[in-house]
């Protein structure tokens, strides 16, 4: 069905919006070890843990808070549990791949430059006899496609999805598509004969117009325009040959004698985003909304990542998804947490390398970097936000951890997502922190920006008692909005990609493979060029080089050098830190230095061959360096969401019995980790013969308040056993002092439970190496109870 969109004057092709979409920059979602797990979406289904059945609820005061306020999300019910079940089963038929449900666009578009209006939506709402003549009227068949008259006036087709958006502005695109824009927005668990939230959507999408849309618009990736190109041409791929299919399926059901070729071999590959967030982005409170208190899904599936997926999909007119959203969120944690993960690649090992990765934290670090805790540092909490994000933004963009075995894996697109609006700080300044500090970074770095805020603060500020954009309990303590902000922040999301492919597009100067073939054969045009624009990766001190075209005029002199001509930053490279001591004088050498770290981005995939310890292959084939020997996190890897998955994790390593030892698994507001449970409760983890060297302890720890907590903390020591290899024999020999220690409290004065992360670092030649036998002992040595939701024991 290759016109599931059509356009003003018969160029009927849903190409542009596999356009927008495919130059959206998708995620994909899935389930990862460290806690964070990324979730393959379909319909109510993430790898991730959903746990959102009645037997442990997070509040749904935040999933990071233990404390109510009144907002209790009772998870799922059994009906849609066994919806959920239904879908699983279906996911897997064909060996775990995912084929998200499309919908099916049946609704002729709107008028060119409508906007939904109460009467549009009560025309959308008519019976498909209307529909169907109305499609009839404007040269679509009912189930989206064009007439065999406008099949047959098509000459040329696009080649690419920079051909299919014709110069168009983001604007007058999506102005164009409201209709099918306002049907893929709806959950696939939201029946079409039902779309019981078919007003509200479409009266969200009313205020959601392009103008404000357009708002959301902070920053493009001006340094990632490489990853943008890839990322379009992964997705253009995909729809060509499955456009070859239907081609081909088409004919033959036409006539027998049909003999359309398909395309060989497999098919290319879906686009892989990933979504990493706390609480808000895992949807806790998603399903307040002013139509009706819903089981229909749980908190995951009603949260915006999913509905993301589900939406893109839905805009390609194939039953085959092109694009997979993998969803790492986890209530209580931050970027920090993030940063953590992705240092020590704590993702499931059949996660694919994303291509665009959405930072979605904004109210995490607003929450948990709280101003009391900048102020304690004698600092900003801008400064505080600045900090913490730089250090993800780079370990994000440097190289890959495994270059020695030449073996690189792509720097994904980075673009951050803020959907901080408020109430952890009242006043209007302070909560423009997380903005102003990542609009700082994200013009330093190049990186992009997207603001639901943005798009919906004068809607807020207008009436600060409206919930459909902003949390409902105001002006009590509450951070997390409803359902109305998870189905318009998928719209701010793809109008982002939208943008983002129009302006690359867009872009003035040839490729610099045009440059090199006109050199070849056009005089004039290698007279008028300056610089050299294809030598310019080995040469990073070139300037820009100048080509006469789009209405550039030829240099009178191409040969005089003019002085004073700016030289372009090393290619590909990640710019110095942001730090105090960075200054004008010393900017430009210190970014000619770290010109070795520069990540040049390139989409080749590792070979296959044998690696020696710590690695491994991810589902898609592509090397995968493990630097942990033990790794993971409560409630965010696929199938780990219960205490017998952690008693699996755990046990195998237990030297002191979990019955005497006063340690357990729980759920405990439906968190799942490892608990103390009784005054001075021990525990000993045992590592034999370990294969990497172990440099760091890592822990996430549950530090919360109240008259449990009190005086909550444990001691941490780590012993290494070294091996000695002898006759044919090893022997052990145990050492009786620790080499390395360290305390960690549980407990913190703020009224709510968040996620800490603690390093225990070896010092430099007490690191446990290869073969030895690693001990980890710890001990409550105040209060009655701890909880460790999650750990990782790695190589640096």
């Amino acid at each position: 069905m290759r016109t599931l969109l059509a356009f003003t004057g018969g160029f009927a092709l849903a190409h542009i919006y596999h356009t927008f979409v495919a130059g959206g920059i998708l995620v994909s979602l899935n389930n990862n070890e460290f806690g964070i797990g990324p979730s393959s979406i379909r319909g109510d289904y993430y790898y991730q843990p959903i746990n959102d059945n009645g037997g442990g609820g997070d509040d749904d005061n935040g999933g990071d808070d233990e404390k109510s306020s009144g907002n209790v999300d009772n998870g799922i019910d059994d009906d849609e549990q066994s919806q959920s079940e239904g879908i699983r089963e279906e996911d897997h038929k064909n060996g775990g791949d995912v084929d998200v449900g499309v919908v099916k666009n049946k609704h002729a578009f709107l008028e060119e430059g409508t906007n939904i209006s109460s009467d549009n939506v009560q025309k959308s709402n008519s019976t498909d006899a209307t529909e169907s003549e109305n499609a009839e009227n404007d040269g679509t068949s009912d189930n989206g496609d064009s007439n065999s008259n406008s099949n047959d006036n098509i000459t040329n087709e696009p080649e690419s999805i920079c051909d299919a958006l014709q110069h168009q502005s983001p604007m007058k695109i999506w102005t164009d598509h409201l209709n099918p824009i306002f049907h893929a927005s709806r959950h696939l668990l939201d029946r079409e004969d039902q779309y019981i939230w078919h007003d509200f959507t479409a009266q969200l999408l009313n205020y959601m117009t392009p103008q404000r849309l357009a708002t959301s618009v902070k920053a493009l990736p001006f340094r990632q325009w490489d990853q943008v190109e890839h990322i379009l041409k992964v997705v253009w791929e995909r729809y060509a040959y499955y456009l070859k299919i239907n081609d081909a399926d088409a004919a033959t059901a036409k006539t027998a004698a049909a003999n359309v070729p398909v395309p060989p071999g497999p098919p290319p590959r879906k686009l892989n985003i990933l979504v990493m967030g706390g609480s808000v982005t895992m949807g806790v409170i998603c399903k307040t909304n002013p139509v009706e208190r819903t089981t229909r899904f749980g908190r995951r599936s009603c949260a915006w990542p999913t509905r993301l997926e589900q939406f893109l999909n839905a805009l390609f007119s194939f039953s085959e998804a092109m694009v997979q959203v993998h969803v790492l969120t986890l209530g209580g944690t931050n970027t920090k947490s993030a940063t953590t993960i992705w240092d020590y690649n704590l993702f499931p090992p059949d996660m694919p390398h994303p291509d665009i990765v959405i930072h979605g934290y904004a109210t995490n670090d607003m929450h948990v970097s709280t101003v009391a805790d900048a102020m304690n540092r004698n600092v900003t909490l801008e400064d505080l936000i600045l900090e913490m994000n730089q250090k993800f933004i780079r370990q994000v963009l440097k190289p890959s951890i495994n270059v020695e075995d030449h073996c690189h894996r792509p720097t994904p697109l980075l673009l951050y997502y803020d959907d901080y609006i408020g109430n952890e700080q009242k006043e209007i300044l302070s909560t423009n922190s997380f903005t102003q500090a990542i609009s700082t970074l994200s013009s330093y770095y190049g990186l992009g920006f997207m603001s639901y805020a943005n798009a919906v603060k004068h809607l807020t500020y207008g009436d600060w008692k409206e919930d459909w954009f902003s949390p409902n309990a105001w002006p009590d303590r509450q951070i997390h909005p409803g359902m109305g902000m998870h189905i318009s922040s998928i719209w701010v999301v793809a109008f982002n990609f939208l943008n983002t492919a129009s302006v690359f597009c867009e872009r003035l100067l040839p490729e610099p493979e045009e440059v090199v073939e006109r050199n070849n054969t056009d005089t004039d045009a290698q007279d008028n060029m300056v610089g050299d624009v294809h030598d310019h990766d080995n040469n990073p001190t070139l300037p820009l080089a100048y080509i006469a075209s789009h209405g550039l005029p030829a240099l009178r002199d191409p040969g005089k050098d003019l002085a004073g001509a700016p030289i372009l930053p090393p290619d590909g490279s990640i710019p110095p830190e942001l730090m105090v001591n960075l200054t004008l004088d010393n900017i430009s050498s210190q970014w000619q230095k770290d010109a070795n770290s520069a990540m040049k981005f390139s989409a080749l995939q590792c070979h296959e061959h044998e690696h020696e310890h710590g690695h491994s292959h991810s589902k898609s084939g592509q090397y995968v360096y493990r630097p942990c020997i033990y790794s993971w996190i409560g409630n965010m890897e696929r199938s780990f969401d219960k205490v017998q998955h952690m008693d699996t994790r755990i046990n195998p390593f237990l030297v002191t019995s979990s019955d005497t030892g006063g340690w357990e698994a729980n759920m405990d507001y439906g968190k799942l980790g490892y608990a103390a449970n009784k005054e001075e409760a021990m525990f000993d983890l045992k590592f034999e013969n370990i294969t990497q060297t172990v440099k760091t302890l890592n822990f996430m720890v549950m530090t919360s308040y109240g008259k449990k907590w009190d005086g909550s903390k444990v001691l941490v020591e780590a012993f290494v056993d070294v091996n000695q290899k002898g006759d044919g024999q090893v022997d052990s020999l145990p050492i009786a002092e620790p080499r390395a220690t360290m305390e960690i409290a549980g407990q913190h004065e703020k009224e709510t439970s968040e996620t800490y992360n603690h390093k225990l670092v070896f010092e430099d030649g007490l690191e446990a190496q290869v073969d030895n036998t690693l001990r980890i002992r710890v001990k409550l040595v105040g209060g009655s109870t701890f909880k460790f939701m999650g750990m990782a024991f790695c190589d640096h």
